[in-house]
């Protein structure tokens, strides 16, 4: 039952985590070394399933010739389409929103790929490069698109990368480190380790607005309608672009896309806006709020992906055949 409330019915443990963050009482804002923490371990669990040399092996040509369109279309092309969009609702907030899109995959896009049965291969390649490359697309496209404090200095891309790197990493050389030592404890427990990335997320995800909460001490309840309507189309144009791939792509690739897609990294978005953007609400807000619909638009793409499967096992003869067939 856990494991089905942490896989498949994700979305309840993480919007009570998210809503306990807003309202738990307490001052959480000197614990920011839990978000880091957190998003290391979806990481590690992640990787544990997945061995050194299945990961050398997903660097093939077809592979990387897929994750050469895949890295624009999540890092430039689908971020500056939200961009448009929202500077022309609402301008305030068009910087804000613009720099959550950007984010790369999330840490736990392996993880969803692997439960909807997708290439976990592809979204484990896809990760690493969008989040080696993030580094070097958000500040230009900030310094370009942004006005004022959205800016951001050319001189901190060097160590916003190594940080970046830092947090990849450090949790695929320890699961790999503990995959060397202890094989059949990791063999034993396979089918644990997505459990493992799920919880690592909720509990990001209440770190991520706990810490953060003090940032929009001063706004109204009624402020939020807007960066949250705004996160909520942004997810909407990444979960159309994912659809569209399950047209055109083969089904296992398209998956790892569109969970990539669907779920970026969130808790490195507030990262970003917490260290670059301290106190400035129209820059954190956006990267807390859009979590909601980043949860809700990831299971409903699962939903999705399952009703699709079963309509195909049944047109096969797998699953239950129309009785007019019979």
């Amino acid at each position: 039952m856990l494991a089905k409330l942490f896989t498949t019915y994700f979305w309840i443990p993480a919007y009570g985590m998210f809503a306990l963050g807003l309202i738990a009482p307490g001052d959480y804002s000197a614990m920011g070394w839990a978000i880091p923490l957190f998003l290391c371990g979806i990481l590690y669990c992640s990787c544990l399933k997945i061995s050194l040399a299945e990961a050398r092996g997903a660097f093939g040509a077809r592979t990387l010739a897929q994750v050469s369109v895949m890295t624009p279309m999540r890092l430039v092309a689908l971020p500056l389409i939200t961009f448009g969009i929202t500077w022309v609702i609402a301008p305030e907030w068009a910087p804000g929103v613009f720099l959550a899109s950007m984010m790369p995959a999330g840490f736990s896009t392996v993880a969803f790929t692997d439960l909807y049965r997708g290439n976990r291969m592809l979204a484990l390649v896809v990760l690493l490069v969008t989040s080696a490359v993030c580094p070097f697309t958000v500040p230009p496209l900030l310094d370009w698109l942004g006005e004022g404090d959205a800016r951001i200095a050319w001189s901190d891309i060097a160590p916003r990368s190594a940080y970046l790197l830092a947090l990849l990493a450090i949790p695929f050389a320890a699961a790999q480190a503990t995959r060397a030592m202890a094989p059949d404890f990791v063999q034993r427990h396979h089918a644990r380790w997505n459990l493992g990335a799920f919880i690592s997320s909720c509990i990001l995800g209440f770190f991520s607005v706990a810490v953060n909460r003090g940032g929009w001490t001063g706004l109204q309840w009624s402020d939020a309608i807007a960066p949250f309507a705004l996160g909520c189309l942004a997810v909407a144009i990444c979960i159309a672009a994912s659809l569209i791939a399950l047209a055109a792509m083969r089904r296992s690739d398209a998956i790892a896309f569109g969970c990539g897609n669907i779920y970026p990294n969130g808790g490195l978005a507030v990262a970003f806006a917490t260290q670059f953007f301290p106190g400035d609400a129209r820059m954190l807000l956006p990267s807390l709020l859009m979590q909601a619909p980043i949860i809700a638009g990831i299971s409903a793409y699962g939903w999705w992906l399952r009703r699709g499967a079963l309509a195909r096992d049944t047109d096969t003869g797998t699953g239950t055949e129309d009785p007019k067939r019979a």
